[in-house]
């Protein structure tokens, strides 16, 4: 698994650690995590996500999902999070 480390493009004063998933690497993802964010057992094949290979995250206001080329965060806090390829490195840059 390939994580690497970002610092926010802003103020720099947040730095995360992250991994995108690829399709294939979502078992290694999970036991990062500790089972925190997980392969999606129960999806199908979508117009975004011909492949149909997601992971999904447990939320308070219920279940987020990630396509492949979507990332995973472990956030300064330890807690991780899902986002979007796009909006992440809109805010994110390589350390």
């Amino acid at each position: 698994m390939n994580k690497r480390k970002y610092i926010r493009i802003i103020d720099k004063s947040v730095i995360v650690e992250a991994v995108q998933f690829n399709g294939s690497n979502g078992w290694e993802i999970e036991r990062w995590t500790k089972g925190t964010v997980f392969e999606s057992p129960i999806l199908n094949p979508s117009i975004r996500n011909l492949i149909g290979e997601y992971l999904q995250i447990k939320t308070i206001e219920g279940y987020n999902t990630a396509i492949v080329g979507d990332l995973v965060v472990r956030g300064e806090d330890g807690k991780f999070y899902l986002c979007n390829c796009e909006m992440f490195f809109k805010i994110f840059e390589r350390l």
